[in-house]
């Protein structure tokens, strides 16, 4: 949604092989590094 409407903070990651239930263990380190980069 806040890429829809124009946010300029957002990124939008697909990542291959992993459904609903499988992605946040691997989401959680992306998720860290974009935290921290919106930091600076």
């Amino acid at each position: 949604m806040l890429k829809e409407v124009g946010h300029p903070s957002v990124e939008l990651l697909e990542l291959q092989g992993y459904d609903h239930g499988q992605m946040a263990a691997p989401a959680f380190p992306l998720l860290l590094r974009f935290i921290r980069q919106q930091g600076k």
